[in-house]
């Protein structure tokens, strides 16, 4: 099925006889997300069920519906990670491959 015939043909006047808005079907991607965090669901389950690499894209993505949810908290972790590197002589904050297993210049 061609996307583009099924957006114009099929999805576009179903949305008109529901007396539905014009939105995207990507929409609808948000909608089933903002509806599971509603049910509160947590967000590793709606990580798993939008497909998202890592929970970082969900948080950013979703965190602020979370009910009581603080994105800060996940910032820290970042923040915490990012201090343990400044923190051990080995590693360089620009570049955090260790330095012992650099290849010297020759």
């Amino acid at each position: 099925m061609d996307p583009d015939n099924f957006r114009h043909r099929v999805w576009s006047k179903l949305l008109t006889k529901a007396g539905f808005r014009q939105i995207r079907i990507h929409d609808l991607r948000h909608t089933f997300a903002s509806l599971l965090i509603q049910q509160g669901e947590s967000l590793a389950y709606v990580k798993d069920q939008m497909g998202h690499y890592s929970i970082r894209v969900t948080v950013d993505v979703y965190g602020h519906l979370v009910p009581g949810g603080n994105k800060a908290a996940v910032d820290k972790l970042d923040d915490q990670n990012s201090g343990e590197l400044e923190d051990k002589p080995e590693f360089s904050r620009d570049d955090p491959q260790p330095m012992r297993n650099r290849r010297r210049a020759s």
